[in-house]
């Protein structure tokens, strides 16, 4: 006896397709001439109309049984809604869906629906949904994306080997603002946003070899923070934006320094407009409007930078939060108090690039390949962010650092083992220990030349 056979929607409705290629002749000898049974064939026949109204729909037809989720009318409402979105080219993204999606079973008076991350990934793949380019350009931005990555991609690839191919891209942040007190207008808003912001260049080759990082920001170091050895390269604009001349001038300086011929991927942008050329390194700027689709920092690099800058402001934060809690003050009274200084973002940003693995990067190299390309983010990181140039606000205090936790904090408070009352000095208190360290940290900061010292003090 054969083993049953499950066919997807797509399987089904290739052998309409055949059977309707066959010539007049009985379902029974058809079904021969196609390989399965007679009566595989005539429930395909009766499910017809249903199988072309999901091809037509664009569900997925990989699939071998058509289950509903928690809630199939909200569902459907829900993709109807979808469709009608895209129509009309507005642009959608997850989180609206799922807000979306809410509504809906609030309105058809559905009770205890939630829509979580696990229900809103089934319910894409059930119908066949992707966010990526969404609306009436959509399609032809997708195909202009896989036009460049079958012809030109794999065209280079057949002249450049994995280790000569780099990638560079952007990273805008912004810094100096508070997470508990939001702007009062828009005035402030503009303010808190223009105060400080950072350009980060970072660059990587194929098989994970990262650059030092190009940094560009509004202010000059002073003469002090210019002579120490800094873990990434500074530069300053009026704006903080990467300029042409910045960027030309990072080429040549890694153009002297190379002693074979690479390849360098990158946005065509104003800031990357070339004003030279280069012995050892060729550019190539990756197709307009495509970007999104064929560029590897933004299938996930980026991505997991922002997850592990925050993950160390975080830190930071948490310890803050909980110091307030315990004493009942508040350690942040004032924008400035509560602010980053320059020399400590160099330096984060320097350790969260450290942290991102060379797998992640090859990874998002290997999307770019030469079959259809569907926007899929590779990296597994929790993060929401999928933005090509990832704006982030960095909070943070310094008067604690992440080395700082709840555990050395009550240790510090409960004074075991030790009598007080023999001429002993008093035990510092949690704020008193916070001060001590960042002190130290700073001291470090600002003396040492070599940034691993400071490494070496945050582990």
């Amino acid at each position: 006896m054969s083993k049953r056979r499950d066919l997807t929607a797509a399987g089904k409705l290739e052998i309409l397709q055949s059977y309707d290629r066959l010539p007049s002749m009985s379902k029974r000898r058809a079904a021969g001439k196609l390989n399965i049974s007679h009566s595989t064939l005539a429930n395909i026949i009766r499910e017809r109309s249903t199988i072309e109204l999901a091809a037509l729909e664009n569900e997925n037809l990989n699939r071998k049984r058509k289950r509903s989720g928690k809630d199939k009318n909200v569902e459907r409402a829900l993709k109807e809604w979808f469709l009608e979105a895209r129509e009309n080219d507005f642009q959608i993204n997850g989180r609206i869906l799922m807000k979306k999606a809410e509504e809906i079973a609030v309105s058809m008076g559905v009770r205890d629906f939630k829509a979580t991350d696990g229900w809103f990934c089934r319910w894409k793949k059930r119908e066949n949904i992707s966010l990526k380019n969404i609306g009436k350009q959509g399609d032809g931005i997708q195909e202009g994306a896989n036009s460049w990555l079958r012809t030109t991609w794999l065209e280079l690839l057949t002249y450049y080997s994995p280790e000569d191919v780099y990638i560079a891209d952007e990273i805008i942040l912004h810094f100096n603002s508070l997470p508990e007190r939001p702007a009062r207008n828009d005035e402030e808003a503009e303010e808190k946003t223009n105060d400080e912001q950072l350009t980060v260049l970072c660059c990587a080759s194929m098989l994970g070899e990262k650059k030092k990082l190009l940094v560009v920001g509004k202010s000059e170091l002073s003469h002090t923070d210019g002579d120490r050895t800094l873990p990434v390269d500074y530069a300053a604009s009026d704006d903080g934006t990467l300029t042409s001349d910045i960027f030309n001038e990072r080429l040549h300086h890694w153009d002297k320094r190379l002693s074979r011929e690479i390849l360098l991927l990158t946005d065509d942008c104003p800031s990357h407009k070339l004003t030279d050329t280069f012995r050892y390194i060729k550019i190539v700027f990756l197709p307009p409007s495509t970007t999104s689709l064929v560029q590897p920092c933004d299938h996930g690099i980026i991505r997991v930078i922002k997850a592990h800058y925050q993950r160390e402001l975080g830190k930071i934060f948490l310890a803050v939060t909980d110091q307030g809690i315990k004493t009942g003050i508040s350690p942040r009274t004032d924008s400035a108090d509560g602010s980053i200084g320059l020399l400590d973002a160099l330096h984060k940003v320097h350790n969260a690039w450290c942290n991102v693995s060379d797998q992640t990067i090859s990874k998002c190299f290997r999307v770019n390949s030469s079959e259809p390309h569907d926007g899929t983010i590779v990296e597994n990181s929790t993060e929401p962010a999928k933005e090509p140039f990832v704006k982030m606000e960095i909070h943070c205090d310094p008067s604690v650092t992440e080395e700082v936790t709840s555990s050395m904090i009550e240790h510090g408070e409960s004074n075991t083992g030790i009598d007080s009352n023999v001429g002993s000095p008093s035990p510092p208190t949690s704020q008193e220990m916070l001060d001590a360290l960042q002190v130290l940290r700073n001291g470090i900061l600002h003396r040492t030349r070599d940034h691993e010292q400071l490494e070496v003090f945050e582990e």
